[in-house]
């Protein structure tokens, strides 16, 4: 499989295909010092067959992640606007990823976004498009540093 032969920091495997809890579990198999992450998950049925099958973090839009929190699963709600920013905050999340980054406006998007939110611990992980990774005081997290927010649920 490529992808178990690639290095990736994270790798999200999408829930767009029936074979993903099989992916997911395949790599936690083979490669057990992954960090591997269901993405796409957009249902409660999909979020618990990521857990079940060894995903240690998730990310999906927004409006499907209500049920994470409760799991005590660390999860990652795509925002691409303020008022996903706001959704978020009111549900518990803190930590969110910016998806699709390049579509929604790169870098300076990234960075309208994170301002008015970082004094209230808001951090950013840009995905799709971005590949110049910004220093944390801008808000934006690096695979490096979403792997330590997932860590904290392991504890």
């Amino acid at each position: 499989m490529l992808l178990l032969k690639a290095v990736f920091p994270l790798p999200e495997v999408t829930f767009r295909t029936r074979h993903a809890a099989d992916v997911i579990c395949r790599i936690r198999t083979e490669r057990p010092n992954v960090t591997v992450g269901a993405g796409t998950v957009l249902s409660v049925e999909d979020l618990k067959r990521a857990v079940e099958a060894g995903a240690m973090f998730g990310v999906a839009p927004l409006n499907r992640t209500a049920d994470a929190p409760s799991m005590q699963f660390p999860f990652f709600p795509g925002v691409t606007s303020p008022s996903d920013i706001e959704r978020a905050l009111s549900l518990g999340f803190r930590t969110l990823k910016f998806f699709p980054a390049s579509a929604a406006g790169g870098v300076a998007m990234l960075k309208s976004l994170v301002a008015p939110y970082a004094h209230l611990g808001v951090e950013l992980i840009p995905t799709g498009g971005i590949t110049k990774i910004f220093p944390s005081r801008h808000g934006v997290k690096s695979p490096a540093a979403a792997e330590r927010s997932i860590s904290r649920f392991s504890k």
